[in-house]
């Protein structure tokens, strides 16, 4: 039976789904290999199931490579953490407008504007 590589690091939430060991570690840990297999005009590697749920990979994911190696992770939502940001400034009042003059309704605003 062979060993599944164990996640290295956390992404930026604490979700452990990124795989960063390097090729050497991996061999010496008894890791699985993957063939890179022609899709279309692409190439591309099969991901065992084991790695995807241990990695928690599911749907859209980012590639990044770094210190040539490939990264693979799940894709960050563009919005992630504002919710949490946002109430910090509010609780230290910086969330107030920079340009009051262009928050003031206009006339068109007050008369012909609806929603």
């Amino acid at each position: 039976m062979k060993k599944v590589p164990r996640v290295r690091s956390l992404d930026k939430t604490g979700n452990a789904n990124v795989i960063t060991l390097p090729s050497e570690q991996l061999l010496k840990e008894g890791a699985m290999k993957a063939r890179v297999v022609r899709i279309g005009n692409s190439r591309g590697i099969r991901i065992p199931k084991s790695l995807i749920e241990q990695c928690h990979l599911h749907g859209a994911v980012d590639l990044d490579v770094q210190q040539g190696q490939l990264v693979v992770r799940s894709a960050t939502k563009p919005r992630a953490g504002w919710d949490q940001a946002f109430e910090q400034m509010h609780r230290r009042s910086d969330d107030q407008l920079f340009d009051r003059e262009s928050a003031s309704a206009s006339r068109w605003d007050r008369k012909d504007w609806t929603w």
